[in-house]
């Protein structure tokens, strides 16, 4: 059970965020993060009662979205071109003169019929894709790329499907761009599957998701099985944030948030930590921990160049 205390803390890391739970309690931060994430104010303000079972999950993602090859397809048609202008990233995807052994570097490589750049990065020591070509905003140019915001973010003035590779040329993560605004969750992929969708606090999202539930909240953070049901939903509300454990079959295993944590065994009974039960739907807990625990590890690391 101490090692699903850690999750929390996990999705807090994977998610890049802040006190979420602290931060939303400001009514205006609140709204605006709503917008942001493309949620309505009436959705920021729903949470389950503290004794409701969280539902059964009978949907699940569809398999064009759970694979990789077929998610990653692209409409994106344009005219090669060449440019002697190179821009280089540190190894942490940050803007730098000279280039990094361990970092990237980016380039125009063609333009579209409407007069918008294409632009692509590639890994510094090997000249290998990490992303796809993807399309500027019209009217802007790879200067635009990486200008830091006051608040820290970066701009991404892209338009279109994103996506990115890892060393050995497999599919790591695919997210689609509106306009400059990220319109879909970051979905990582590991092996060709989808494992886990990651929805940025300062971002606007338009994607729906099957399973979600309305009344929960807005989900931001998703751990998926192979099936494509979730391991893990978290949630963010008016009152912080619930986290929701499912097991493969979609039935709730746990849900903790800051009143505690509350378990049911697969049968759908309340488990009192007292009971024999209770051991066994620990195990279970445990065991989703240690596949988030992975997700998360191989998200922050398997892009990194040796």
């Amino acid at each position: 059970m101490k090692k699903s205390l850690l999750l929390l803390a996990l999705i807090a890391t994977a998610t890049q965020a802040d006190d979420h739970s602290a931060a939303l309690k400001s009514i205006d931060l609140r709204n605006s993060t709503a917008q942001m994430l493309g949620a309505s104010e009436a959705s920021m303000q729903n949470v389950l009662p503290t004794d409701e079972k969280p539902a059964i999950i009978t949907r699940a993602l569809p398999k064009e979205r759970m694979t990789a090859q077929i998610a990653a397809q692209t409409t994106l048609s344009y005219h090669k071109q060449k440019s002697d202008d190179i821009y280089y990233l540190n190894a942490n995807y940050q803007p730098t003169d000279t280039p990094d052994p361990k970092g990237f570097y980016y380039k125009a490589v063609g333009i579209t019929d409407d007069s918008r750049i294409v632009v692509q990065t590639f890994y510094q020591s090997s000249g290998k894709p990490f992303t796809s070509p993807i399309a500027l905003v019209k009217d802007t140019t790879p200067d635009d790329i990486n200008l830091i915001l006051p608040n820290g973010h970066n701009i991404q003035p892209m338009d279109g499907r994103l996506v990115k590779y890892l060393p050995d040329g497999s599919i790591f993560q695919i997210n689609d761009f509106n306009r400059g605004n990220l319109d879909s969750y970051i979905a990582t992929y590991r092996g060709g599957q989808l494992i886990s969708l990651h929805a940025p606090l300062l971002y606007h999202i338009a994607e729906k998701l099957p399973f979600a539930n309305p009344r929960a909240g807005v989900p931001f953070n998703i751990h998926l099985y192979p099936n494509g049901k979730p391991m893990v939903i978290n949630y963010i509300h008016a009152n912080g944030t619930d986290i929701i454990y499912y097991r493969a079959d979609g039935s709730p295993v746990a849900m903790m948030n800051s009143s505690g944590i509350r378990m049911w065994d697969s049968a759908g009974n309340l488990v009192d930590p007292a009971t024999a039960s209770a051991k066994k739907v620990e195990k279970e807990f445990d065991a989703i921990g240690d596949a988030i625990e992975k997700n998360v590890d191989y998200a922050q690391n398997a892009w990194q160049t040796p």
